[in-house]
């Protein structure tokens, strides 16, 4: 079964009908190659998309803003109304103010307004439209307008969508989360949840999306060459690029799938199972073969009289605190892998709020050192002692020797 003309109608009912089968075309393409592909699934995604590029009325981010609304949209950008007054209406100056010097945006340019928000949703900034233009094999790094393309706009949407594990969210009805992962923020987060019960509404009870009947032409069909970049308003070409021949993305088959036969865990990640194992060649080492009849011979035993050297010790303190920040940080992330969790985190705001986002994290590192400093504090105390005690004993067992060697050796000239 195929998302059909008449539900996506539902859902974008203010563009053109040509616009409107291109886009749906694209999008059962890549709502199957990216496992989008039931009613939470589905509903979950247009939740967003509907609200990020306005039911699909907006293939570029609008940035014309009153004052009023610039200091409600970014209230720490623009705290007061004198400063709001300088950007109210005037998109590019506004899109470099507050996109400028993060995300992967070049300081003193006007990436913030090439890279302003583009596609189903509405990817922003320079280091994003690299990363998704390097995976669907087009450089929209060189040529951002491409991401205003039908099929672009929907192959960006959903490999940022499974690329942020929203699939597993979906599954759980987690819009609030998955809108962290796709916004940054809370932004029109009640709106988003109204999308998605309306799009649930819309689709048929137990819908669970089919291969489309030409997905292999349509996904294989070469993105190089001459390519139209459509207006949202309407398909017919605006303008022409000459892509050259930029090199095509293959289908990765080692990335780790999240269908919903696999049970994703409380971090939405998929819990894959690990191919089975099969013997190796290691297992029959020499080291683990049994021992020859007969006895082994004795190995002289040495004693450290001074025990393990400070750096030893603090090297082990390293890798205690470095293990125990690990820990902590992962389990503060819900089981995600901590730099994809900092990354999110930069990306998301890069600015002061940064901070206080990862503050908790800061609090585990120092903990984590903390910890591992006065672990080994502890142990080498308690190695310390254990070797007086040790060498206490041995002094007392040489002595005694000593003492009844000399009684020895006075009893035999007696």
């Amino acid at each position: 079964m195929e998302l059909t003309y008449d539900i996506f109608k539902k859902i974008a009912p203010s563009i053109s009908e040509q616009l409107r089968r291109e886009h749906l075309k694209w999008l059962n393409v890549y709502f199957w190659r990216y496992e989008i592909n039931t009613e939470l699934r589905i509903a979950c995604w247009f939740g967003h998309a509907m609200v990020e590029c306005q039911r699909f009325t907006s293939a570029r981010e609008n940035l014309n803003y009153s004052a009023s609304r610039l200091r409600a949209v970014w209230p720490k950008r623009f705290p007061t109304l004198a400063i709001a007054n300088q950007y109210a209406h005037n998109p590019k100056a506004l899109a470099n103010y507050v996109y400028g010097s993060r995300l992967g945006n070049q300081k003193g340019t006007d990436d913030g307004w090439i890279f302003r928000g583009g596609g189903d949703f509405q990817t922003t900034g320079r280091s994003n439209y690299k990363e998704e233009g390097d995976h669907i094999g087009v450089d929209l790094e060189t040529h951002p307008e491409l991401i205003e393309v039908p099929r672009f706009a929907a192959w960006s949407a959903c490999y940022e969508f499974k690329m942020r594990s929203c699939n597993q969210l979906a599954d759980k009805r987690d819009m609030k989360t998955s809108c962290e992962r796709i916004n940054g923020g809370h932004n029109g987060l009640a709106d988003r949840i109204a999308y998605f019960d309306q799009v649930m509404a819309w689709l048929p009870d137990g819908f669970k999306l089919s291969e489309p009947q030409d997905f292999a032409a349509l996904y294989n069909s070469p993105t190089s060459g001459k390519v139209v970049a459509a207006k949202a308003s309407d398909l017919p070409p605006q303008e022409v690029i000459d892509l050259g021949t930029p090199s095509w993305h293959e289908p990765d088959e080692s990335e780790p799938s999240d269908s919903p036969q696999t049970a994703p865990n409380e971090a939405g990640d998929t819990n894959t199972p690990e191919p089975a194992k099969t013997p190796s060649n290691d297992l029959q080492s020499p080291a683990n073969e049994p021992l020859e009849s007969g006895k082994p011979e004795p190995q002289p035993v040495t004693v450290d009289k001074e025990g393990p050297s400070t750096f030893t010790k603090w090297l082990t303190a390293i890798k205690v605190a470095v293990g125990t920040l690990l820990t902590s940080a992962t389990a503060y992330c819900g089981g995600e892998d901590i730099k994809t969790k900092i990354a999110d985190k930069a990306i998301e705001n890069a600015d002061r709020s940064v901070l206080l986002d990862m503050l908790p994290i800061i609090i585990y590192v120092l903990l984590g050192c903390g910890a591992g400093v006065f672990l080994i504090w502890i142990a080498s105390v308690f190695y310390d002692r254990s070797a007086e005690r040790s060498n206490k004993l041995n002094a007392q067992k040489i002595e005694a020797a000593a003492n009844q060697s000399k009684n020895t050796v006075e009893l035999g000239k007696g």
